[in-house]
């Protein structure tokens, strides 16, 4: 997650900017997603059942307060 976040900071060059996803962006948001994935694994998680969860939760909250932050 930190290289995600040095990865948006440089591109934008720390908020002065829009974001633009970059090859350098796309190569560590897979990083960070097969450590996730090799992580789910290792401790058994399924996630598929894991993101239908979040997406109900998220569903509900947006129908209930119209934002997905808790």
């Amino acid at each position: 997650m930190g290289e995600l976040a040095k990865e948006v900071l440089a591109s934008t060059e720390y908020g002065r900017t829009a974001f633009q996803p970059s090859e350098s962006w796309r190569e560590e948001l897979g990083d960070a997603f097969f450590a996730l994935v090799c992580l789910a694994n290792s401790t058994n998680v399924n996630l598929e059942e894991t993101l239908e969860q979040a997406l109900t939760k998220y569903r509900r909250r947006i129908e209930e307060t119209g934002e997905p932050s808790s």
